[in-house]
């Protein structure tokens, strides 16, 4: 009995196969431009008198961040690897959320 798998297995694990792939792709594309979107109205559009100055635009600052994390994320899973992308997702991804809780502070 052999335990490797072979193309058409490794083809079939779920999460993997093209249909489901490209239902993952649209789906995160859309979750990732409503959450950039929400974040850069909420930041020019006020909600109240606490929402808008100097805390706006951290969170602008971090939500811009945060969707660059996202999108070498995603660009990485379903396009290709590029150099340095696990470098690249880990400062934004930190440095978005630092933007993101001084915003709240």
């Amino acid at each position: 009995m052999s335990t490797t798998l072979s193309n058409s297995d490794a083809a079939a694990a779920p999460g993997r196969s093209g249909d489901t792939a490209k239902g993952d792709k649209g789906n995160w594309l859309l979750v990732l431009a409503a959450m950039a979107i929400s974040a850069l109205l909420s930041g020019f559009y006020g909600i109240n008198e606490y929402a808008s100055g100097t805390g706006a635009v951290v969170a602008i600052v971090g939500a811009l961040l945060f969707f660059i994390s996202d999108a070498v994320l995603g660009w990485t899973r379903f396009v290709s690897q590029f150099d340095r992308s696990r470098q690249v997702v880990i400062i934004t991804y930190h440095l978005g959320q630092v933007g993101l809780v001084l915003a709240l502070i």
